[in-house]
């Protein structure tokens, strides 16, 4: 097999997708992936869950988070290496929260930073009803709850976002545009997600240069938080490779949003990396397969125009 998806060299997790004929043996590809094992800390607190997958649970990060969600009780969902699976780790936390009946379960990354005390977000949560399917967001963050859109890209974006990778150094944006290029209709990545921080110029009136917009929404990203009932009834898709799984539970989740502020570290637990961003163009290649077949953006056209979107 050609290139490597899980090396460091950006130049050979884009060579890797070359093996694939079409997007239907990529998703295939990973869905057959082997599964990194999972083990699971426990720490008793309260009536609301907090699910934290980490590498360590015995690590800084996953201390730190102790500490931020103190009071709680948290489910340290330790798995790493090479196969590890995001959406696998938040789903088996999500199993075992559920099963002491808490009214909300947060999700959350490992290298939270405490902005607002957690008994804050408790006050909010208090107000609100845990038997409707909802996802809770914070104030929108740099890495949680951010305005995201999605397009159905235009033929001619990935060659500008290329020469725009040149011209401005930055490597990300230069493999994006390479990936969409060089595989995006052999694979099916019809559509592209952009975070609005990502975006520049592209959020106003030149936003037609990426395509046709579906839709603007709260991307969830690091931390949220499920009632029970979403908690319950809904999972994260584990065919996603550690990203895009926080942006489909995002599109198909009733959102809430709480004034209640909580920072993370950039990069601490995934790092930010080009050869990272290379490996989420599979993510895209999958999405665009959802995307193609249902209509992702119904619950969000509701809220439009919404103080939280502006």
């Amino acid at each position: 097999m050609r290139g490597d998806y899980y090396s460091d060299d950006t130049r050979s997790v884009v060579e890797f997708y070359s093996n694939f004929p079409d997007g239907n043996a990529l998703v295939e590809w990973m869905r057959e992936r082997p599964r990194a094992s999972i083990r699971v800390l426990k720490v008793e607190g309260g009536d609301v869950a907090v699910v934290v997958p980490t590498a360590d649970a015995r690590g800084s990060l996953a201390r730190n988070a102790l500490r931020v969600f103190k009071g709680a009780t948290v489910f340290l969902v330790e798995s790493s290496g090479l196969n590890f699976n995001y959406g696998r780790s938040v789903n088996f936390g999500l199993e075992e929260a559920i099963r002491e009946k808490p009214k909300w379960v947060i999700v959350s990354n490992d290298d939270v930073l405490e902005v607002d005390p957690f008994v804050n977000l408790l006050d909010k949560l208090s107000t609100l009803d845990h038997k409707r399917e909802v996802l809770v967001h914070a104030v929108p963050g740099i890495y949680h709850s951010y305005p995201t859109r999605i397009f159905r890209i235009s033929p001619s974006f990935p060659r500008a976002m290329s020469i725009f990778g040149r011209l401005s150094r930055n490597v990300v944006i230069r493999v994006q545009g390479q990936l969409y290029s060089r595989y995006g209709r052999k694979l099916g990545a019809t559509h592209i997600v952009l975070p609005e921080e990502m975006m520049g110029p592209l959020k106003g009136r030149l936003s037609s240069l990426v395509g046709e917009e579906e839709c603007r929404f709260l991307n969830v990203g690091s931390f949220g938080v499920m009632s029970r009932a979403l908690a319950s009834s809904t999972k994260m898709d584990e065919t996603f490779l550690n990203s895009h799984e926080d942006v489909l539970l995002s599109l198909i989740s009733t959102p809430e949003v709480v004034w209640f502020r909580i920072g993370e570290r950039v990069g601490a637990s995934l790092g930010t990396s080009a050869a990272r961003y290379a490996r989420a163009f599979a993510n895209e290649v999958y999405f665009s397969s959802i995307a193609r077949e249902r209509d992702l953006c119904e619950r969000w056209r509701v809220v439009e125009g919404t103080s939280f979107l502006r």
